[in-house]
């Protein structure tokens, strides 16, 4: 078994490779983009010599390896705060969908079982790039292309006498949610929209933060004193994108229920996905986290108007099928000045794209 050889190996592994890997650093490093706001997970890290390069340039890497040796050794000489070292397989990775902006993985994958399961693993869990290494000896290029092509875009590549170098960016395939999906009580649909993606004009998010509201019961409600410009949409079938503005800035609905009883999702905050960079430059903020978590921050940073008001939801925003998260947590709505007992805020646990209460 792969864990047993570098358990065994492990005592003696950087006086073995360690400057082998300091030199495959050295090739691949002006490849590598890692800003400091962003969550890198390092996949095969032994005995921590990259991770602890990882480390000075992002704001958070999680190193794993199947070998307990040589976590043991890289936590020893751990020099910096912001790593945190685990035992996790390759091909089953414990993390959820696009926790990572990047992640690397150096001379790992030709030595995992399944190689292509360990692939798409490492595609499920990175939003941004992938920076990754393979022996040469082990595979032939078209036959590791091939693998990889499928849950990734080729951006860079490079190779030197024993290795070939990746920079690869996932592939995300949109699987569009049916209208049927929000054609059901509010509170159910707020919970279920949790790890679904908001798609629109080409930025991409992950809802991470949403809330649920209903009509004339709910003194927290657009609708609550009946039919008006803006609440009037919410007593159309589930299904359609109601925007209003508050404080300045636009906020996104999903009408759900039926027909004649009215009721809405509002979301809250979304997880970056796909065009951060654009995001940053449409709200004048670098940092990935400030970017999204808040209901007028997030239409602002994805280019989400009036102009969507009134439309069906995949008319020109789109919500695509994704995980579950693992905890959902609730409380009470934000903001309002009536609320009902019951908590109708849900997000994500642990998700550092929520906004603040």
């Amino acid at each position: 078994m792969i864990k047993n050889y570098y358990d065994s190996i492990a005592k003696g592994y950087d006086e073995l490779y360690g400057e082998e890997q300091h030199s495959k650093w050295n090739n691949f490093r002006k490849l590598i983009n890692i800003n400091k706001d962003e969550y890198v997970l390092d996949v095969g890290c032994g005995t921590g010599i990259i991770s602890e390069k990882i480390s000075i340039m992002a704001k958070k890497v999680i190193a794993v390896d199947i070998s307990p040796k040589m976590l043991k050794i890289a936590q020893s000489k751990r020099l910096h705060k912001n790593i945190k070292y685990l035992k996790a397989n390759a091909e089953k990775l414990p993390f959820e969908d696009k926790s990572f902006e990047k992640v690397v993985s150096f001379t790992t994958l030709q030595d995992v079982i399944d190689i292509e399961k360990a692939i798409s693993e490492i595609a499920r869990v990175c939003k941004i790039e992938a920076y990754v290494t393979v022996l040469k000896r082990n595979y032939k290029l078209n036959n590791l292309v091939d693998k990889l092509d499928k849950y990734f875009e080729i951006e860079k590549f490079l190779e030197d006498e024993k290795d070939f170098m990746f920079v690869l960016k996932p592939k995300f395939i949109c699987k569009p949610l049916p209208l049927g999906f929000f054609q059901k009580k509010a509170e159910e649909v707020a919970k279920k929209l949790l790890g679904k993606y908001l798609c629109n004009n080409g930025f991409i998010g992950k809802i991470v933060e949403t809330e649920a509201y209903y009509g004339q019961k709910d003194p927290a409600s657009r609708a609550f004193k009946g039919k008006n410009k803006i609440s009037e949409l919410m007593f159309d079938s589930g299904g359609k994108i109601l925007i209003y503005m508050v404080h300045s800035r636009w906020l996104m609905n999903f009408v759900t229920g039926k027909l004649n009883d009215p009721q809405a999702v509002l979301i809250r905050a979304i997880e970056p996905i796909v065009g951060i960079e654009k995001m940053k430059e449409l709200s004048k903020k670098e940092d990935i986290t400030q970017l999204c978590n808040g209901p007028g921050k997030l239409t602002y940073a994805m280019g989400i108007n009036k102009n969507h008001h009134g439309q069906i939801i995949g008319e020109s925003i789109h919500i695509c099928d994704g995980a579950a998260p693992k905890k959902i947590i609730s409380s009470h709505r934000i903001g309002v000045s009536k609320d009902l007992k019951k908590k109708l805020r849900f997000y994500i646990a642990n998700n550092r794209f929520v906004s603040k209460a």
